[in-house]
C-alpha cells in the first residue's frame, strides 16, 4: 500500500516557546470509530522513523476486529522539522541539556490544541521508543489532561550519547551512502536508513551552521541530540509515574531480547514498577534498543498483537475505561 501524509504545523507560541510539527496518516478506508494512534519517536531521529510500522500496522488493521481511525507522528521539539523552525530558539538555554519533559508537553500541547478540541472524541493509543516512551508516559501528567487508552512503551528510556559523528555531507544520497558503510547502521533496515536520510537531513545553511554554503546536515544539530541523551530528571519521573500511568491506561511493554544500551536489569525494574499491572510484556528476537530501525515490521506485529488484545477484553466487558 501507499502510505500518504498530511503535514502539520501547530504554533503555540508564546505560552510555549517551540513550534511543533507533526504528520497525520489515514489508512484507506478509516474508521470514524476505530483508535487514533499517537507516535513519539527515540533520540535522533525524527517523525518519519515510524512510517514502516504504521503501514503495517494499517495493513493488519484492515481484516481484523482492531479498527484504526488515522495515526499521528509527533516530532521532539529539537528534532526533526521542528528542529530546523526551532534552531533560534535552541541556541539560548537548550545547548547543555534538554529536557525530555519538553516533549511530553509538546505532546500535550498538540493533542490539547489541534484543531480546536479536534480529539476530543478520539480513542487514543500511545506509542513510543525510548525517550519518546518515556515523552509518553509523561504527556498526560500536565494540564489540561490527557488520557490514553492504551499505551505501547517499546525499549523505554536510554543511555548516554556521544558527539563523534559526522554531520556534514555533498548530499542526502552521499550521506546514504557514508552511513551505510559503517557498522553501526548495518543491521538497520535498508527502508528505515533511507527514511532517516531523507526527512533527517536538511540543506545548509542552517541557523548553527551559516557560514556553511553546500551540503546537506541533520536537522537535530549534534549539540541538540547530546543535550538531549544528558537529561536524567525525565527518567526517574517517568519511572516513578509508571504505576500511577498503568491504573488509568492499558499498558503493554516491547523489548529487544538483546539486552545493549538498556541491561536487562532495567528492563526487569521497569516490568516490576508496573506492579502487576502491565499487560503485556513481548519481546523481538534478534533485536536490541534499535528496535525501531532494525525490525519494523515485527516491532509493528507485536504492537498490533498487543492492541488487539486490548480490543478483545474490551468486547469481552473486562475492562473498565478510567476517565
Amino acid at each position: 500500500m501507499v502510505l500518504s501524509s498530511e503535514y502539520h504545523i501547530v504554533d503555540p507560541r508564546p505560552e510555549y516557546p517551540f513550534q511543533l510539527t507533526v504528520k497525520c496518516y489515514k489508512p484507506s478506508v478509516p474508521s470514524i470509530d476505530g483508535y487514533t494512534l499517537v507516535f513519539a519517536h527515540g533520540t535522533a531521529y525524527h517523525k518519519e522513523h515510524w512510517e514502516p510500522e504504521i503501514e503495517r500496522l494499517f495493513e493488519l488493521s484492515r481484516n481484523s476486529d482492531y479498527p484504526i481511525r488515522e495515526a499521528w507522528s509527533i516530532d521532539c521539539p529539537n528534532h526533526g522539522d521542528a528542529g530546523v523552525l526551532n534552531a533560534k530558539v535552541l541556541q539560548s538555554g537548550y545547548s547543555e541539556m534538554f529536557d525530555w519533559q519538553e516533549y511530553s508537553r509538546s505532546i500535550n500541547i498538540f493533542l490539547n490544541q489541534f484543531g480546536d478540541g479536534y480529539f476530543a472524541d478520539h480513542r487514543l493509543v500511545g506509542i513510543g521508543h525510548s525517550s519518546g516512551a518515556t515523552a509518553l508516559i509523561l504527556a498526560g501528567t500536565y494540564l489540561p489532561t490527557i488520557r490514553f487508552d492504551s499505551v505501547v512503551l517499546c525499549e523505554a528510556l536510554m543511555a548516554a550519547g556521544t558527539l563523534k559523528r559526522n554531520d556534514i555531507w555533498p548530499s542526502k544520497q552521499a550521506a546514504f551512502n557514508d552511513l551505510s558503510k559503517k557498522k553501526i547502521f548495518a543491521s538497520w533496515d535498508r527502508r528505515i536508513l533511507g527514511i532517516y536520510c531523507e526527512y533527517g537531513l536538511t540543506e545548509l545553511p542552517t541557523a548553527n551552521y551559516p557560514d556553511k554554503k553546500d551540503g546537506v546536515t541533520w536537522k537535530c544539530y549534534k549539540y541538540q541530540e547530546r543535550a538531549t541523551y544528558l537529561d536524567i530528571t525525565a527518567k526517574v519521573r517517568a519511572f516513578n509515574y509508571l504505576p500511577h500511568l498503568c491504573k488509568k491506561s492499558r499498558v503493554h511493554i516491547i523489548w529487544g531480547d538483546i539486552c545493549d544500551l538498556v541491561p536487562r536489569e532495567n528492563h526487569d525494574a521497569i516490568v516490576d514498577q508496573c506492579e502487576g499491572r502491565a499487560v503485556s510484556v513481548q519481546r523481538v528476537k534478534g533485536a536490541a534498543h534499535l528496535i525501531t530501525q532494525t525490525h519494523p515490521i515485527e516491532l509493528a506485529d507485536r504492537i498490533f498483537q498487543a492492541l488487539a488484545k486490548d480490543a478483545t477484553t474490551r468486547a469481552g466487558g473486562t475492562y473498565i475505561s478510567r476517565l
